[in-house]
């Protein structure tokens, strides 16, 4: 199906494949919201359980890769503390 934008929150750390999350979500709107913890390079509750989160990203990383897969970020924000929320929009 098609909708104006997808949504994923607390999701993308879970991912084993965040790259082919980006693709699929490309083939489905054009916009994309994704809320995922925040990596500073510091250890947190998120980083004590690599298996419950294999993808940790700071801004720039996720941004380049969201950007590597066909999407622009249009807002990027912190809606609690080591929280990362970025809208993206579909490139082309």
């Amino acid at each position: 199906g098609q909708w104006d934008v997808i949504t994923a929150h607390d999701v993308f750390e879970h991912l084993l494949d965040p790259a082919e999350f980006l693709e699929r979500c490309r083939q489905h709107a054009p916009r994309l919201y994704l809320e995922t913890p925040e990596w500073t390079g510091e250890r947190t509750r998120h980083t004590e359980k690599p298996m419950e989160h294999p993808c940790l990203f700071s801004e720039q990383a996720l941004l380049t890769l969201a950007k590597r897969h066909g999407w622009d970020a249009q807002e990027v924000h912190r809606p609690i503390p080591t929280k990362l929320g970025v809208l993206l929009k579909r490139m082309g």
